[in-house]
């Protein structure tokens, strides 16, 4: 191999390096940018996510506070006597016919024995067993809240009653005390 034929090579090799490593560098700055594009989507994805995440938890948090405050008017049972007192009155005199028709004593001859013609043919013997478990346990809580629902009622009718009496006896006594000046229009 003669000189020149080296140089030449080398400058080929010298050639082909700067080549690849302008190449590379291309390469490199894809990737950087291709990294660099990845990342700030996924801080994009990640922060449209959390405001998400915050909005329906927002909306959940909205919506349970919502249902509770729905749920304790709908179940607030003394409200409701309180602006329906004849229904709420009523209620608690089906509720005591209920627990009394649980509770009151049951022929102890079987359904048979009894006179074709008598209507205490028709009565239902208690149920023996678990079930009868069941059933007395239901008549137990249904007795209790029979009991619960009366004195409740029992207790807003007397005072819707002392509220009336109250607001009738300013009206009364101004009356009284009008009739009582001789200001009467009769005179």
């Amino acid at each position: 191999m003669d000189h020149k034929t080296i140089s030449d090579t080398d400058q080929r090799i010298l050639a082909a390096r700067s080549s690849l490593a302008s190449r590379l560098s291309a390469v490199e700055d894809r990737v950087t940018g291709t990294i660099e594009n990845a990342r700030t989507a996924v801080e994009d994805s990640t922060a449209t996510v959390r405001d998400a995440i915050a909005d329906v938890s927002g909306g959940v948090k909205g919506l349970m506070s919502s249902a509770t405050d729905n749920l304790s008017t709908a179940l607030d049972f003394r409200q409701k006597v309180r602006e329906h007192p004849l229904q709420g009155t009523l209620i608690a005199v089906g509720a005591g016919l209920a627990a009394w028709l649980l509770t009151r004593p049951r022929d102890p001859r079987p359904a048979s024995s009894v006179s074709a013609g008598s209507m205490k043919s028709f009565a239902v013997s208690e149920p023996s067993g678990p079930f009868g478990e069941i059933y007395d346990a239901f008549r137990r809580e249904l007795v209790s809240v029979g009991q619960t629902a009366a004195a409740s009622a029992s207790k807003i009718l007397k005072e819707n009653v002392q509220n009336l009496t109250a607001m009738a006896a300013p009206a009364n006594h101004g009356n009284a005390a009008h009739s009582r000046s001789g200001y009467d229009s009769v005179n």
